[in-house]
């Protein structure tokens, strides 16, 4: 189906610019240096060619200008790590995965024990 199509069947402005918004992220989605502008109320489409070696980039959106990480699409963090960046924005989250892991593993072995016994 062509757009134009879509427009005369949808009938309606609001969601005819809904559905070339979708179209126009599903074919940039396809292109692998796409990257999304993670500023709240954005979603401004920054085409990053030849961007990894220098990976600070910056949303172009008038009213915007954000910088973000071309290779984690966080915000830009200087002097960081990706990793280091995503371990610092969420602590809690972290730490808890891994005492968790500990207690699940304690767990196994405290169980693997007791059947070795049996």
């Amino acid at each position: 189906m062509h757009p134009t199509d879509i427009h005369q069947i949808v009938a309606n402005d609001l969601l005819s610019d809904k559905f070339e918004d979708f179209m126009l992220r599903r074919v940039l989605s396809m292109d692998p240096d796409t990257r999304w502008c993670p500023a709240p109320d954005c979603g401004f489409a920054v085409i990053a060619t030849g961007c990894a070696g220098c990976p600070k980039l910056k949303c172009e959106r008038p009213g915007c200008g954000s910088y973000f990480c071309y290779h984690c699409k966080a915000e830009w963090h200087p002097n960081q790590t990706c990793d280091m960046a995503r371990a610092q924005r969420s602590p809690m989250f972290s730490s808890h995965h891994s005492i968790t892991f500990m207690t699940f593993r304690q767990m196994t072995m405290s169980n693997h024990a007791q059947d070795a016994k049996c």
